[in-house]
C-alpha cells in the first residue's frame, strides 16, 4: 500500500471517528453507572469505561492531527490556534481538571474557523461549537464548585454532543476521497 499524506489523513480521519465512538460508548456507561449505583458489575463497567476513555484519549490524538490537516490552509489562523489549544487542553486534561476548559476552548476556536471558512459541513461545525460551548460552561461551574448533579449530567451531555461532532469530522475526512492536501511523494 503506498503511504500518502492523504491516506495518513484519511487514516487520522478514521481515528477521530472511532475516538468519537469510544468516548460516547465511555459516556453512556458513565451514565448506567449514574443511574444504577453501585455493585459488582457496576465496577467493572467503571473498569471499561476507564479502558475505552484511555484509549479514546489516544486515538483522539491521533485523529485530531487528521481533522486539522485536512482543512488546514482553509481555517487558517485560527484553525491552527484551536487545533493547538485542544490538543493541548487534551494532553494537559490527564493531569489538570482546568485543561478540560482550555480544551474546550480549542475546540470552539477550531470549530469556529470551520464555520467561517465551509471546511466541514455545517451542521457538523455548529455541532462541534455547541458541545464546546456547553461544556466549557459546565467545566467553570465545576471548577466554581457548582452543584454536583448539574456538573456530572451536564458533563456527560457535553461530552456526548462533542464526541459525536469529533466522530462526524472524522468520518467525514476518512469518507472523502480526494483529500486536498499537496502530496509531493513520487508516483
Amino acid at each position: 500500500m503506498n503511504m500518502t499524506v492523504s491516506n495518513l489523513i484519511r487514516g487520522a480521519g478514521l481515528a477521530a471517528a472511532l475516538a468519537g465512538a469510544l468516548f460516547v460508548i465511555a459516556d453512556l456507561i458513565t451514565l448506567i453507572v449514574f443511574i444504577v449505583g453501585q455493585g459488582p458489575i457496576i465496577q467493572g463497567g467503571l473498569l471499561v469505561r476507564a479502558i475505552l476513555s484511555a484509549a479514546a484519549v489516544v486515538v483522539l490524538l491521533l485523529g485530531l492531527v487528521g481533522l486539522y490537516a485536512y482543512r488546514s490552509e482553509a481555517t487558517g489562523i485560527l484553525g491552527l490556534t484551536g487545533f493547538l489549544v485542544a490538543f493541548a487542553g487534551i494532553v494537559l486534561g490527564q493531569s489538570f481538571t482546568w485543561a478540560a476548559l482550555l480544551g474546550n476552548l480549542g475546540f470552539l476556536l477550531f470549530g469556529l474557523a470551520s464555520v467561517q471558512v465551509r471546511a466541514y459541513p455545517r451542521a457538523a461545525s455548529i455541532l462541534l461549537v455547541i458541545g464546546a460551548v456547553i461544556g466549557g460552561v459546565i467545566s467553570i461551574i465545576a471548577l466554581s464548585g457548582g452543584p454536583n448533579n448539574l456538573v456530572a449530567y451536564g458533563r456527560l451531555g457535553a461530552d456526548i454532543i462533542l464526541s459525536v461532532a469529533i466522530g462526524w469530522l472524522g468520518f467525514i475526512v476518512f469518507t472523502k476521497r480526494d483529500v486536498e492536501v499537496s502530496d509531493t511523494s513520487p508516483s
